[in-house]
């Protein structure tokens, strides 16, 4: 996972969330995020994850910030 900055998830994994709900994959990359840094000793530079866009919609990138 550390050679790798993005985990990449299908459009149909958020599909029925509102916009509210998106502050889970906030909630998940900082936990992975946390979970890297401890194990491993640190976090890619650029760690992400980023839900594919479906029939041409742009795909969605949710960093990881330190500073949260």
């Amino acid at each position: 996972m550390l050679n790798n900055s993005a985990l990449i998830f299908p459009n149909q994994c958020c599909t029925a969330l509102d916009i509210e709900e998106t502050r889970n994959f906030r909630v998940t990359v900082r936990t992975l995020a946390n979970y890297l840094a401890r194990v491993c000793g640190s976090v890619p530079p650029g760690f992400r994850i980023t839900v594919k866009g479906k029939w041409g919609e742009e795909d969605i990138s949710y960093y990881y910030d330190a500073d949260e």
